[in-house]
């Protein structure tokens, strides 16, 4: 049968005629000599079984007539059956080609058209017939051996690596983002409720009218809508926001008011800020407000590095403050981290850097805000409280390389309920209430000369009806990573303001010393840090007050603690106060403890409050938690238990609790994702990613998608992979902070494809979502020497190969002999050349242009650098 299916075969194939020839695939030379057919019109068929066992596939027969062909997972499966005329395509029939395939002397030729569209290896005749040149336009089998064998030589050689630079990518802000959002309700019953009420909260972000927006709102079904905030502007961490070179950030809606020295201010209202200065510039001179939006019901957690600072419960206005936050020397970094009553958890990060506020020579910055504390921007009743209106610029100058000085300025109206009625010319009311409103117009001015090591700032304000007040700051390094700060305070009668309020009483001098460094630590035991502080104040009155403050912060393992023992002694009264917060987490269990005490001395610390909570998550996704409290001082205790689960995008808690007269609550409460998927539309989503960046990225390789491809963020791998479409959305990314996108090779079918970008660096914003295409391709190689112009090797000096169109960069260093290699470049036009940093200034450096196509191998390419004539 097989016999006359091939006589068949031969009759009805076109005059052939045949040579014996060469072949070589990719380059190399295929073993023996081989017969081809060629017709009149220029037609080849080829041995397809000697040039796929030489590709390295697999060629088999099951039966005479039947053949099975495969070249690599990344192309298609054949199968062949010359007896039933039968053709099958990575696993789909398809019609039978006449005169495209016969059977000659046991052996099958094919058409090389049908081999070029099968495996994508195209042939061309040599001028004299006796040779046959086969390439594929993707590496084969062998290729990827021999390549893979090439680059495992190559790292015998010592020293032999590359450092791969990031390519920034900026998107601009659009009219319409990717929202995203919370969804929290919730209900509770106790023994006296005869109804169940309904709370809803939750933020939403979305960038809309090409600004980034983020809404907070809460409220009840009866009392509708409480609370609504919005708050809208743009941040650049390059100082373009909205293409104003030098401003990093404006918003406006309810912002927080710009604080100033000795002006106070730092209230929220509706209004506008802007700032030209980086994030990482403070606005005091030691001190930090942080404050934020979360979920009411979360924790907030304060952390100096690894060291417990404070933590707080968000209440029902969704807002955490953590007031005068004291700076250590030098860069300070602290991060909130907020943990949702069902095990959520989410970080942000502050950096402020105390040097930062010296400027250089004719550096500016401006910052300043225009608020009406007391009113919101939605406005959702009448308001509870007299609103305040205010305006706060400063300006800072760099004057010279060692002497900063700032221009300071505000303009201000409050009510006079908001000040101590200890002022003289307050007015009351009949029963002693401030009423009416004051305005008032300060300006002054703050010098910061470089002493060395010395910091120093000193600040002079003047208000309108001729008040004043000054202030000096100082602060030095010690030994042993500890520094000394001190400030003076001095406010002459009349000067209005907030901060000069201390007990009821007015300031007119306070002298405050710090002496604070970090302690060491060994192995898991960390001693942290350290800090002393004695504050005398003198008020109006002629009393005296002084304030004594030892503050310990240190770690043991996964248990963070922090102890703060404070003293005030004024006149013949002392009163002294202990605080223990402690908060351990690892693995499934979390816990958390504050301990205060108070009483006249140390020994007498009695009046007693412990409250603390306790969080084990058990069988992976349901969590269980326990919280108690006890106050020794007025007989006080409760305790609780949440019970959560998620359930897909949603979570879900019922909680319950008892105090000691037997009181009891029971509660439920679900909390949801909500937003929208670049492609996909609205969706639901965990709710830890909505107030996060996002990615979305295309993988493809031609128009073939990308299937399980992965991404590392930051240098950690993301669980996310890519779908059947090649479609990826990286989400969990912090917003406004840089963010380092890189290609996971390890999650690669094939780790010799790569793209034109595979190490990306973007700013995520929250409510959009970027969107990055990776078109793949099998990655070229190149390796060389660095020489002198003599010959001479030149080793030791990094070697740079960078794309023409700025997408990617990469650097090795030479060998001793001058080698180096650049393993996985994306085709495409390159510069290979020596870096400048590594040659004298007046040294000929010309790079060498390149331009790689698809898994091409270029050898000895030589990058030169000459001396100028002597």
């Amino acid at each position: 049968m097989a016999a006359r299916a091939s006589e068949e075969a031969a009759s009805t194939s076109p005059q052939l005629t045949p040579l014996l020839v060469e072949m070589t695939l990719n380059g190399r030379s295929i073993p023996d000599f081989h017969d081809v057919y060629e017709s009149s019109s220029g037609q080849l068929w080829l041995p397809i079984e000697a040039i796929v066992r030489a590709g390295e596939g697999q060629a088999g027969s099951a039966r005479d007539g039947r053949y099975a062909l495969s070249l690599g997972a990344e192309r298609p499966s054949v199968e062949i059956d010359i007896n039933t005329r039968r053709l099958s395509v990575g696993n789909a029939q398809k019609p039978w080609p006449a005169e495209a395939i016969f059977q000659r002397d046991g052996r099958l030729y094919v058409q090389s058209q049908r081999v070029e569209r099968w495996f994508g290896i195209a042939a061309s005749l040599g001028e004299n017939g006796l040779s046959v040149r086969l390439q594929s336009e993707r590496p084969l089998p062998v290729d990827l051996r021999v390549l893979r064998e090439q680059r495992w030589r190559d790292f015998d050689r010592p020293g032999v690596a590359t450092e791969s630079r990031y390519h920034r990518f900026d998107a601009p802000y659009s009219a319409w983002g990717t929202p995203r959002g919370t969804l929290q309700m919730s209900t509770t019953a106790d023994e006296s409720a005869s109804s169940l009420p309904l709370r809803a909260s939750g933020s939403f972000n979305v960038e809309a009218g090409y600004v980034s927006n983020q809404i907070f709102y809460s409220g009840n079904d009866r009392g509708g809508l409480q609370t609504l905030r919005w708050r809208a502007g743009r941040e650049s961490p390059s100082g373009r926001a909205f293409g104003i070179h030098g401003l990093y950030r404006l918003h406006f809606g309810d912002v927080s008011g710009l604080r100033m020295p000795l002006a106070g201010g730092g209230a929220q209202g509706r209004g506008l800020r802007f700032s030209t200065a980086p994030r990482s510039r403070p606005e005091l001179f030691d001190v930090i407000r942080i404050e934020g939006d979360a979920l009411p019901g979360w924790d907030a957690e304060l952390y100096r590095g690894s060291a417990l600072i404070d933590f707080q419960t968000i209440d029902a206005d969704g807002r955490y403050e953590f007031e005068d936050v004291p700076l250590g020397y030098g860069a300070n970094r602290l991060r909130v981290v907020l943990y949702g009553p069902s095990g959520e958890v989410e970080e942000r990060q502050v950096e402020r850097t105390i040097p930062a506020s010296q400027l250089r020579a004719s550096e500016r910055h401006f910052r300043g805000s225009v608020t009406q504390t007391g009113r919101s921007t939605i406005e959702l009743n009448d308001g509870n409280s007299a609103p305040g209106d205010h305006v706060r610029l400063r300006g800072d100058f760099g004057i010279t390389n060692g002497l900063t000085a700032s221009a300071l300025m505000s303009l201000d109206k409050d009510p006079w309920s908001r000040f101590s009625p200890r002022y003289d010319d307050a007015p009351v009311t009949l029963d002693g209430e401030p009423t009416g409103d004051v305005e008032r117009a300060t300006g002054g001015f703050a010098l910061q000369p470089d002493l060395g090591v010395v910091r120093t700032e000193l600040v002079s304000l003047h208000q309108r009806d001729g008040a004043s007040a000054q202030q000096l700051d100082l602060r030095f390094p010690l030994l042993a990573g500890f520094g000394v700060s001190a400030g003076y305070r001095h406010y002459t009668d009349g000067f209005l303001t907030t901060g000069r309020e201390s007990r009821s009483r007015l300031i007119d001098d306070r002298l405050r010393l710090r002496l604070g460094g970090n302690l060491g630590g060994i192995g898991d035991l960390d001693f942290g840090s350290l800090r002393l502080e004695l504050t005398l104040s003198r008020f109006d009155s002629g009393g005296d007050l002084k304030e004594y403050e030892l503050d310990w912060r240190h770690s043991i393992a996964a248990l963070r603690l922090s102890h703060t023992l404070s003293q005030t002694r004024a006149s013949d009264r002392r009163r002294t106060r202990y605080r223990l917060l402690a908060a351990y987490r690892h693995g499934k269990l979390s816990a958390r403890t504050r301990l205060t005490a108070n009483g006249g001395s140390v020994g007498d610390l009695s009046n007693t409050n412990v409250s603390g909570s306790l969080d084990y998550a058990f069988m992976e996704a349901p969590r269980l938690s326990a919280k108690i409290s006890h106050g020794t001082g007025d007989r006080d205790a409760s305790a609780g238990l949440n019970f959560s689960h998620e359930l897909g995008p949603a979570r879900l808690t019922a909680s319950g609790g008892v105090d000691q007269s037997g009181d009891w609550s029971v509660g439920l409460r679900m909390t949801i994702g909500l937003g929208m998927e670049p492609a996909t539309g609205p969706v639901l989503m965990p709710p830890s990613a909505a107030d996060t960046g996002a990615v979305a990225v295309s993988a493809r390789a031609g128009d073939r998608p990308m299937k399980g491809i992965g991404f590392r963020v930051n240098g950690r791998p993301h669980p996310v992979r890519t779908d059947d479409t090649g479609r990826a959305v990286i989400t969990g990314l912090p917003a406004h902070r840089k963010a380092r996108i890189t290609l996971d090779r390890d999650t690669m079918v094939d780790p010799f494809l790569t793209t034109a970008s595979p190490r990306l660096e973007l700013v995520p914003r929250r409510g959009y979502t970027h969107q990055i295409t990776m078109p793949f391709a099998d990655a070229a190689s190149v390796t060389g020497y660095a020489r002198r112009a003599d010959g001479s090797a030149i080793q030791g000096v990094e070697v740079i190969a960078e794309r023409v169109d700025g997408q990617d960069q990469t650097a090795t260093r030479s060998l001793s002999d001058g080698y180096f290699s650049f393993d996985v470049l994306s085709p495409g036009r390159w510069r290979v050349r020596i870096s400048a940093d590594a040659l004298p200034d007046d040294w000929q450096n010309p790079p060498v242009n390149l331009a790689l196509d698809a898994g091409q191998q270029r050898f000895d390419v030589a990058v030169t650098a000459t001396p100028p004539e002597s």
